[in-house]
């Protein structure tokens, strides 16, 4: 078995009302769904086709280009100081989430695209900046 864990931000999209984007920020793929939980399962199926098609390629898709520096920045700032998802009653105010999946795939040539796993790490981990006061600092 052989896993990674890759790092997605999510934000509402800006003129689709209940719409979300979900962008993996190691190999620079940006989804839309509808809500959170939407965009959150758009980036599943995303990854799972590209690191599918990279590995049956012969290619690391880790060595795709990653997401330009400001996405990066924004996802440090909010793991810095943004505020546990579950512990936020009024999702709302919520402006942006981070998360990390783990991908984990079987290394056996002879297994399909079926063999790839992907888990979102527990709640805990899935952080999220609110509207109004800026960034909320929560330690962990």
């Amino acid at each position: 078995m052989k896993s990674c864990i890759v790092s997605v931000l999510l934000k509402p999209a800006k003129d689709l009302a209940g719409v979300w984007t979900a962008h993996c920020l190691q190999l620079d793929i940006v989804t839309q769904g509808e809500g959170f939980d939407g965009a959150l399962n758009s980036i599943r199926e995303a990854l799972h086709l590209v690191v599918d098609d990279d590995l049956n390629c012969g290619l690391d898709p880790l060595e795709r280009p990653s997401a330009p520096k400001e996405y990066w920045d924004e996802f440090s700032e909010i793991m810095r100081g943004g505020v546990s998802l579950d512990s936020i009653d009024d999702l709302g105010k919520v402006t942006a989430v981070v998360t990390q999946l783990r991908i984990t795939r079987d290394l056996h040539p002879a297994l399909d695209a079926e063999s790839i796993d992907y888990e979102t790490l527990p709640a805990p981990w899935v952080i999220a900046q609110l509207q109004g006061g800026g960034l909320r600092s929560q330690h962990c």
